[in-house]
């Protein structure tokens, strides 16, 4: 066990650890655990951003998003599938009615194209993603491409300076170009060619370490995803009202704000990046062991009686009797802990908690 530190409030926090689930080779084991360990971090994460998002612009946002989840997971299904990523983000309400935007066959699309999202692979890379306009064939869409191309062009340099502001970059085929390039090159509206993402950050990740950046930026792309429902569905966009509202807020100090309010730092506190542990454990409990401790303890903290589920916590196992007092790997002396308790937890203490 690591001696005791001072931990922030915050416990939103992505470890090395979790990558090892990637490497669990049964895919339906594969898939519950993260379903049940790493889906409730990311629905945390996703419901702390659309909380912001509603701060800085004053709207509900639940009312025209829904939320976008991959790998999906049914537990009887016989063709789930593998994928070496897990995605958590927010597109638009899928309406019954025609959308503005024409697929390849020509006939309009009845779900929304626009999709922002985190997305975390499995070498441990997390990052944010804006897709717009993805595939869509331009000379079928020709209406749509020209607003889009107007709207960008007027407010390049809003857009500019926010994306400078939070290290959001364009890209297209996975190659750096500079923005404005985009607006007037012919292949504009083509494949991927309006994307735009954050840095990719690498685990472990915390709030303080860099969760709190990457939500700062999902809420300053927001604007446009916004924009993009609204033109789908020929409806006028609000791109402009909403890019001022970020600006506003951002000049207030609302970014210094909703980090002491989710960190509950105090204000000598605010550089000071949470000391994310490691612990000792790691290197004895084999991997499917880890797993399976959590699964039997129903991924809920044996101490604090807070689950995955509800909180989305961290979990740890914990050596009842310490390894340095003779305990050893077996399920019987291995509980299940949250990240605080297991931290504040000494040594000294070989308490059973699963009583």
């Amino acid at each position: 066990m690591p001696s005791k530190r001072r931990v922030f409030e915050t416990d939103l926090v992505f470890e090395s650890k979790d990558l090892s689930i990637f490497q669990i080779p049964d895919l339906k084991t594969r898939l519950n655990t993260l379903q049940n360990y790493f889906f409730p971090r990311l629905d945390r994460l996703i419901t702390e951003s659309l909380e912001l998002i509603q701060e800085i612009y004053q709207i509900e946002p639940y009312e025209k998003l829904t939320i976008l989840r991959s790998p999906s997971h049914r537990k009887h299904s016989e063709n789930n599938r593998d994928q070496p990523y897990v995605l958590i983000g927010i597109g638009g309400k899928r309406k019954n009615q025609p959308l503005e935007v024409i697929n390849k066959a020509g006939k309009p699309y009845n779900h929304h194209i626009g999709r922002l999202y985190y997305m975390m692979e499995s070498d441990g890379s997390l990052g944010i993603f804006l897709h717009l306009l993805t595939h869509l064939e331009p000379s079928l869409n020709t209406k749509v491409l020209s607003i889009w191309k107007n709207l960008l062009v007027e407010n390049f340099q809003t857009l500019n300076n926010i994306f400078t502001l939070n290290h959001i970059y364009h890209s297209y085929s996975h190659e750096f170009i500079n923005f404005s390039e985009v607006l007037y090159q012919d292949w504009f509206g083509w494949s991927e060619a309006l994307q735009f993402h954050s840095p990719i950050y690498y685990l472990p990740v915390s709030f303080e370490t860099s969760l709190f950046s990457l939500q700062i930026a999902f809420a300053a792309l927001y604007p446009l995803l916004d924009a993009s429902i609204d033109i789908e569905k020929g409806k006028e966009h609000q791109l402009e009202s909403l890019l001022d509202s970020y600006i506003n807020w951002y000049r207030n100090g609302g970014a210094s704000h909703w980090y002491q309010k989710k960190s509950k730092a105090q204000p000598d506190e605010l550089n000071e990046a949470i000391q994310l542990p490691e612990l000792d454990s790691y290197q004895f409990i084999r991997t499917g062991l880890w797993w399976e401790i959590l699964a039997r303890d129903n991924w809920t903290c044996c101490s604090c009686g807070r689950s995955v589920k509800q909180h989305g916590i961290t979990l740890h196992v914990d050596h009842i009797l310490p390894r340095s007092k003779g305990g050893d790997d077996t399920k019987q002396n291995l509980q299940t802990l949250c990240m605080k308790c297991n931290i504040g937890k000494s040594n000294r203490d070989s308490t059973d908690l699963r009583a």
